[in-house]
């Protein structure tokens, strides 16, 4: 693994709606491999230098970036920025190969992946396409030991499984070996992270948050999502001055029933509320 847990070697896919953060991201993963700091100030990294495609930026806004990422260790002797590249058709995949192995990069990034990717000819199928594409990307990646992150748009419309949003056919996640999604949303939290792939033991989804140009893990979106919803239903109680039923709890809170239910079972084990006789819930005092 490149980045504990989140990416290890091969071809990975980075999809998210437009203009939510990716390239941002993308700056910190960079950052993160060329200095050795925890990505996101909490998974642990492998060091090394980095290539980074900016396909779609150019030099005064990488340079905001660059500086808004950077902090105070610079680690441009690392991180090799270029927004100019050929489309893989045109040699743009043979000169990606023999730069990795120039640079010894351990990560190479592709910000986007349709100003990179050959144009699909007109009588071609799309699944074919994507998957033969993305498995041209995957074999570089895993003849030079690197992790190769291609950055995607997602569909405008939503699906019920996250890995079906990335825009096109299902062939580039199926030729991909990792599928990382960002999406806003849950838990209040600016987004959440979700990671699946061929190496990755233990799916994962990582609420995350978003400020002066870094993101940073608040820990596992159900972690987060269960701290708020403790909170919530611990100053309703507290607010209240009464002990109240769970169904009142979930009618002030707009929760659901079961999940106050739940929740409030959890919290009478860890004394943050009691419970009267007559199941009414008050929160505990000293717990605030």
């Amino acid at each position: 693994f490149i980045v504990d847990k989140l990416l290890p070697v091969g071809a990975a896919l980075l999809s998210a709606p437009p203009k939510i953060g990716k390239t941002w991201l993308n700056f910190g993963l960079g950052r993160a491999v060329a200095t050795g700091e925890p990505f996101c100030g909490s998974l642990p990294v492998e060091r090394g230098p980095v290539l980074f495609l900016d396909l779609e930026g150019n030099e005064r806004r990488a340079k905001l970036r660059a500086a808004m990422v950077r902090g105070t260790d610079d680690p441009s002797e690392l991180f090799k920025l270029v927004h100019e590249w050929p489309r893989m058709d045109r040699g743009g995949l043979e000169m990606l190969e023999a730069a990795i192995v120039r640079e010894g990069a351990r990560v190479a990034i592709v910000d986007v992946w349709a100003l990179f990717r050959a144009p699909r000819p007109k009588n071609a199928d799309p699944y074919q396409w994507d998957l033969e594409q993305a498995k041209l990307v995957s074999a570089v990646a895993h003849r030079t030991g690197t992790a190769i992150v291609v950055t995607h748009h997602n569909k405008k419309a939503a699906e019920d499984d996250w890995v079906s949003e990335a825009s096109g056919s299902a062939g580039l996640s199926g030729g991909l070996d990792t599928l990382i999604g960002l999406k806003r949303g849950r838990a209040n939290a600016d987004a959440v992270l979700r990671v699946t792939g061929r190496d990755i033991v233990e799916e994962s989804e990582l609420a995350m948050s978003f400020k002066d140009g870094r993101w940073s893990i608040l820990g596992t979106a159900l972690d987060v999502l269960m701290s708020k919803t403790r909170q919530t239903i611990h100053s309703t109680l507290a607010f209240n001055g009464r002990p109240m039923k769970p169904a009142q709890v979930a009618e002030a809170t707009d929760l659901s029933r079961d999940l106050v239910r739940k929740t409030l079972h959890r919290m009478l084990r860890d004394g943050s509320v009691k419970v009267d006789s007559g199941g009414g819930y008050a929160a505990a005092p000293g717990t605030g």
